[in-house]
């Protein structure tokens, strides 16, 4: 599917609320982005067998030696995740107030599904 590189799982989002450490085994698209942005550790390449084992030798290690609570995710940024953090941002979008945080044109890389359809591999400011 075209553009699957920006889909995140609204599952993704429940997990976020539920304040648990969170053990993803993905491509490289907007879930392990947002994973990334709100501090989970334990996520790995699905196609990187090393990655997995990796991320469940560290679960196991947290899990025995009673730290599970340092792979919780960090509430704040999970915050900006939050179905009353976006539905205030909509909010503001269809009121015409400025975004709290401001698209930035040609701030990102063209997900390699669209390249072909958008031309450039990376738009980026320097």
């Amino acid at each position: 599917m075209k553009g699957y590189e920006l889909f995140a799982g609204a599952k993704l989002f429940g997990y976020l609320k539920a304040g648990r450490p969170i053990v993803g085994v993905l491509p490289p698209d907007e879930t392990k982005k947002i994973l990334h942005r709100v501090g989970v550790s334990t996520v790995a390449d699905d196609n990187s067998p090393s990655e997995i084992a990796a991320v469940f030798r560290q679960l196991f290690d947290a899990w025995s030696g009673g730290t599970l609570s340092s792979l919780i995710p960090n509430r704040a940024a999970c915050q900006a995740y939050s179905a009353e953090w976006q539905t205030a941002a909509l909010v503001c979008a269809l009121e015409g107030k400025p975004a709290a945080e401001p698209f930035v044109p040609h701030s990102f890389e063209v997900p390699p599904s669209l390249r072909e359809d958008i031309g450039d591999t990376a738009w980026v400011n320097n």
